[in-house]
């Protein structure tokens, strides 16, 4: 996930921030979680997770929102009296776990997650629920860098909202028959009137067909993606749109099924007008994925 030097400095200080965390309270090691979180923030990772609470029942709030259990967080704060916190504490709600490989088992319609992210908050999108947002850290790493690429080249756009991806632990999660392997994101599309996020219907002129264009085409160029499901209105609102900036035939016709036909990355699926969903590859440390 994170190449060469980087993950070499990363690893020390997470470390170092594990170490000092099972000597003292999560307070007093803030400075080392910040400086491991600048090294992840160049591979688009969040590997801590800090909350402010103020008493127990914000902690059983935090539990409710982020889809954990109450002993998920005892285990992380150790040392800490979950049940008498003191005002304005600060806990960890989520750690990346470098002893259990996080990865994606089985296929997604019936599969599961180890090692589940959540999708952080951010400038440019909107996470409806964080406890349904889980996903492997390369599909977290992919969505975020994705959405930085589109504001760093196309700034002033809309915030998209995530849907669902996965519980933490993944499994079944309904209405979906598949998002069970932290690999499957809902997301609504770019909108131009940069209003406040939701799914809404992209069969409009309100689609921002620029930044979505550019979206799923940094996902393809990266072969980080193994298909989107786009409406097929929406699907020749990018094929024109792709032609008239002089794009590639050929990758045109790759990337989006209403030019090249049911193998291209693009296709259709009903009920994907309001939203588009987004299937990342497997990784090599996935298992048994498909």
């Amino acid at each position: 996930m994170i190449a060469g030097q980087s993950l070499d400095s990363f690893l020390a200080l997470h470390n170092a921030t594990l170490t000092t965390t099972q000597q003292s309270s999560v307070s007093m090691v803030a400075h080392l979680t910040e400086r491991a979180q600048d090294v992840a923030n160049t591979a688009h990772l969040r590997p801590f997770w800090f909350e402010t609470v103020h008493d127990f029942s914000d902690v059983q709030a935090k539990a409710r929102q982020f889809g954990v259990s109450l002993q998920y967080l005892e285990e992380l704060n150790p040392g800490v009296d979950l049940e008498n916190i003191r005002a304005d504490a600060r806990i960890l709600v989520y750690r990346l776990d470098l002893s259990e490989p996080p990865r994606s088992v089985g296929s997604a319609n019936r599969g599961y997650l180890i090692g589940g992210m959540p999708m952080p908050e951010g400038d440019h999108w909107v996470v409806r629920r964080i406890g349904q947002a889980w996903g492997t850290p390369l599909t977290i790493r992919n969505l975020v860098g994705g959405f930085h690429h589109v504001a760093d080249h196309y700034p002033g756009g809309s915030r998209p909202m995530i849907g669902d991806i996965s519980y933490p632990e993944g499994g079944p999660i309904r209405p979906h028959k598949s998002h069970r392997t932290g690999r499957d994101v809902d997301v609504a599309y770019y909108a131009l009137d940069n209003d406040t996020p939701r799914f809404w219907d992209a069969r409009s002129p309100q689609l921002d067909v620029e930044r979505n264009w550019a979206l799923f085409r940094y996902w393809i160029q990266h072969e980080t993606v193994e298909y989107i499901f786009v409406d097929t209105a929406i699907q020749r609102a990018l094929a024109d749109y792709a032609y008239s900036i002089g794009e590639d035939p050929e990758f045109i016709r790759a990337a989006i099924q209403v030019e090249g036909g049911n193998r291209a990355i693009i296709r259709n699926a009903r009920g994907h007008a309001n939203h588009f969903h987004v299937r990342f590859r497997c990784s090599e440390w996935d298992e048994r994925c498909r």
